[in-house]
């Protein structure tokens, strides 16, 4: 493989750009925060038992 050339005309037209990638990372980090806020309503929901009791899950079973 060559050297890279930065006076290439081509090179920074098939580089990523720059906001392009800052969308993508925007975009990736709020999916992550609403992936764990979700979460966290969920486990809140579970802790104040406001689900059926057939679906709440015992923390040591009885045997």
């Amino acid at each position: 493989m060559g050297l890279i050339s930065f006076t290439y005309e081509n090179f920074y037209q098939s580089s990523p750009s720059l906001p392009k990638f800052i969308l993508r990372a925007v975009d990736l980090t709020t999916l992550a925060l609403y992936y764990h806020m979700s979460i966290g309503v969920r486990h809140l929901w579970h802790d104040f038992a406001v689900t059926s009791h057939i679906f709440q899950v015992q923390p040591f079973p009885m045997l």
